[in-house]
């Protein structure tokens, strides 16, 4: 074998072996982007509190835009389930007119009591204070709550719970008034009928939430009042423009016997 057959061999032999290499290093970038890609996948990729928007939520809410799923907060039966932003009716202080990139939470009742109260506060990057205000929450369950005083949504800004929510069990309320009342609801309207045979002398009152989306819709909790009570037999009627029979959820009554 001549020295010019050597040479022809030997170049083969390289260009062989850097196309191996460059196999090889192309098969170990695609394993690397598939973990990675898992890692994703698995774990989540969180946005902190950067701002950067997410949709990693059990909710599917119109309106309402997720901006972060970690706040960190202090242990309580109150959860902080997610920070956003909503545009659309809002209903906390009964007058649901369209309001744009208010600041919202989702909130959950952790614990075994339902909540009559509740207000949570964050800081706003140290200039201003955001409140949410909460009433009769079922244990168990969620609503989305709009910041108190329209308080609109400022990117880049820190949001952080500096103290635990206040919280006030629901101890005075009527659950079961099945043996005193009947309750006759339409859109619109809330009858109450005394079907006891005495009369009722105080103040009655009927509570219900609006619940959509899997979630109650508000912090709020209406409110149909009849004052001076209902006699044996008699019919009272409230109109509730914030009751349909699609939405509304009567949750308890409250009546002195």
């Amino acid at each position: 074998m001549n020295h010019t057959e050597n040479q022809k061999k030997k170049g083969k032999s390289k260009r062989e072996n850097a196309i191996l290499w460059i196999f090889a290093a192309v098969l170990l970038l695609a394993v690397i982007a598939v973990v990675v890609l898992a890692v994703r996948h698995f774990t989540g990729d969180k946005p902190g509190r950067s701002g950067t928007e997410t949709t990693e939520l059990a909710f599917d809410i119109p309106g309402f835009t997720v901006l972060d799923t970690q706040l960190a907060q202090p242990e309580g039966t109150l959860e902080i389930t997610a920070l956003g932003r909503y545009t659309g009716a809002f209903v906390e202080d009964g007058k649901d007119e369209d309001v744009t990139d208010v600041l919202a939470l989702i909130v959950k009742n952790t614990g075994e009591d339902w909540l009559e109260y509740a207000q949570i506060t964050l800081d706003c990057g140290g200039t201003s204070t955001a409140t949410f205000s909460l009433s009769a929450l079922p244990a168990g369950s969620s609503a989305l709550v709009m910041e108190t005083n329209r308080l609109t949504y400022a990117a880049g800004t820190a949001y952080t719970v500096t103290k635990a929510p206040s919280c006030a069990a629901l101890t005075s309320a009527v659950m079961d008034f099945s043996q005193t009342f009947a309750l006759y609801p339409d859109d619109g309207v809330i009858n109450i009928k005394n079907i006891s045979d005495q009369d009722i002398s105080s103040d009655v009152c009927v509570y219900y939430k609006n619940f959509r989306y899997g979630l109650y819709m508000g912090g709020i909790c209406y409110r149909a009042r009849v004052e001076g009570g209902i006699a044996a037999g008699e019919i009272a009627q409230s109109i509730q423009t914030h009751y349909s029979n699609d939405d509304s959820v009567i949750l308890y009554m409250t009546y002195d016997d």
